[in-house]
């Protein structure tokens, strides 16, 4: 019976062992990774995040726990921001910004999954801001073409005009 329990306690010793080893491992990957990782409660409060947002967005892990995760969607974009309630019940992706704590915001696009399990949202986020500005320039440059386009054919018609004899 004592060499049974021995044998038991050095299995779950091991056990133990892989078991930090593989949390130490993910937590090293989020901390690495170059997308955001937040944690929420089913009331939408940050519970944990990675050292990303540091980096990202200047906020540190102190200043984002326990506070509620539309503390810092950016002002406009409250309304597209998805409710609680719908990302226990969906999973599904979301565009908003996020304020930095320097006053700016930053594009986020956010992927989430519930984990009924734990009752928490976890969430990952990656920074679209270079995207969207290029996507903007595009379409400001694609207006400006065909502005151009419809007054070459205006000068066009009006010199044919001035060429014709009525």
């Amino acid at each position: 019976m004592i060499i049974k329990s021995y044998g038991l306690i050095e299995v779950m010793k091991l056990e133990n062992k892989k078991r930090k080893d593989t949390e130490y491992e993910l937590e090293l990957y989020l901390n690495t990774a170059a997308d955001l990782f937040a944690t929420l409660d089913e009331d939408g409060y940050i519970k944990k995040v990675n050292s990303n947002w540091t980096k990202l967005l200047g906020w540190n892990e102190h200043e984002l726990v326990d506070h509620k995760y539309t503390e810092f969607v950016y002002p406009e974009d409250i309304n597209i921001t998805i409710e609680i309630d719908d990302m226990v019940n969906s999973s599904r992706g979301l565009i908003n910004r996020y304020m930095c704590k320097n006053g700016e915001h930053r594009w986020l696009h956010w992927n989430y999954r519930y984990n009924p399990v734990n009752n928490v949202i976890l969430g990952t986020a990656k920074d679209i801001t270079e995207q969207k500005r290029i996507e903007s320039q595009r379409k400001c440059l694609e207006e400006k073409v065909n502005l151009e386009i419809i007054k070459n054919e205006f000068f066009a018609n009006i010199s044919h005009e001035f060429k014709t004899p009525l």
